[in-house]
């Protein structure tokens, strides 16, 4: 086992930035209560503090790190995707088979757990499970197999590439795994306290630096304890880094408020939701795309206030209307792809959308889509889309599953 330590300078940043807005996660608030009584140097906050899997206070409201879940549930050149209406009509291809969904093994003495990303070629699944004193323990599968990541506390896993590489993040600092190997990525001078959120394939890896105060998107370049770390470029208040594509793109935001993408270069640029939304919230990024969601504005061009619900299984959702977003990363064009939240994207430019209704569909670069077949549940999300969109991964309830769509 490998035990990370935290830092006071994760705290004071924590409390400095509770108000961001959270990318999704399936950690409960009151597994997180809980946990907080039990580990009191335990960091708190997902994506705003080093620490993995626990709470935001945020205007008197206790908010679970899934905050901005939805409501109620290979290469060559890359398809045009228009902004199609809101609500776009489902429709399945008679040439085409049903989608099928099956559950994920879970590991000896697990209850439960969920998929937070997936790798572009199908194999692997990244996430955490949870025991009956656990919240929170970083899990993967390869294929049908299921492992927990050797990791001390509360974690998750949060990207995986095609070589099977994890990364994730755990007390105060920000991991890979590979190999049965467990590896702590290195923190540049000054920062005390890191999280990795997403690895392409050329091993790149995304994620958060904090430290005195401050907060830093970061590209680590190699998985090792020897990899190199580059701070990137932000305006003042600094930004964080949700996902990187192949290319070596970075998306995120910006802590000030505004989303934010860097090139390879590590030169930075804003990126605007589409006409009619606000609030945009940035998950990650394949291929070309980059993709999350936005908040709905009101009829008079105001935009209604944030107002957070607490789901039947415990996770805190936003009660404003949202638009599923999809981002060009060649041009900066934002588009509208239906209602809820997009979970993932591959190169190809299909898409999973996580509707407000607690459906799931996979979105075809031509609009047309296909419903996923639910399980009886009250929460249904997808966050991994494979690169020929045949096979996906997310969770029902508290199931971690996996649906195949024939081609």
């Amino acid at each position: 086992m490998t035990s990370f330590e935290g830092d006071d300078d994760a705290m004071r940043f924590q409390r400095q930035v509770a108000a961001v807005t959270l990318p999704p996660s399936r950690l409960t608030a009151d597994d997180l209560l809980a946990e907080g009584q039990r580990a009191r140097r335990r960091r708190r906050g997902r994506s705003v503090a080093a620490s993995v899997g626990a709470l935001v206070l945020t205007a008197g409201v206790v908010v679970g790190i899934g905050a901005y879940l939805p409501e109620g549930g290979g290469g060559g050149t890359t398809p045009a995707v228009g902004a199609g209406p809101l609500t776009p009509s489902p429709t399945t291809p008679a040439a085409r088979r049903p989608c099928t969904v099956e559950p994920l093994a879970l590991p000896h003495g697990a209850v439960d757990g969920a998929v937070n990303a997936g790798s572009p070629n199908g194999r692997y699944l990244a996430g955490f499970i949870r025991t009956k004193t656990e919240p929170g323990a970083p899990a993967w599968w390869n294929g049908s197999r299921v492992q927990r990541i050797p990791v001390s506390g509360t974690g998750e896993a949060k990207g995986v590439n095609d070589s099977g590489t994890v990364v994730g993040g755990s007390g105060s600092r920000a991991w890979t795994y590979a190999n049965g190997k467990l590896t702590k990525l290195p923190l540049p001078q000054g920062y005390t306290a890191a999280e990795a959120n997403a690895i392409n394939d050329r091993g790149q890896v995304a994620g958060v630096l904090f430290g005195g105060g401050r907060v830093a998107a970061a590209v680590w370049h190699g998985t090792g304890a020897d990899a190199r770390v580059e701070v990137l470029k932000a305006p003042k208040g600094g930004a964080m880094a949700f996902g990187i594509s192949d290319s070596g793109i970075v998306v995120g935001r910006l802590n000030e408020g505004g989303l934010y993408r860097w090139d390879a270069e590590g030169r930075g640029s804003r990126l605007a939701p589409p006409g009619g939304t606000t609030h945009g919230h940035v998950a990650g990024a394949q291929g070309e795309w980059a993709y999350g969601a936005a908040d709905v504005s009101s009829g008079d061009g105001t935009t209604p206030d944030p107002q957070m619900t607490r789901r039947d299984d415990g996770v805190y959702v936003s009660a404003a209307p949202r638009a599923a977003v999809l981002w060009d990363l060649r041009t900066g064009a934002a588009s509208a792809v239906g209602d809820g939240q997009v979970g993932a994207v591959n190169a190809r430019g299909q898409l999973v959308v996580n509707g407000p209704d607690n459906t799931v569909v996979l979105r075809e670069p031509d609009g047309s889509q296909r419903e996923l077949p639910l399980p009886d549940s009250t929460s249904r999300y997808a966050y991994a889309l494979s690169g020929d969109g045949t096979r996906i991964g997310g969770t029902s309830k508290n199931q971690p599953v996996r649906w195949t769509c024939p081609v």
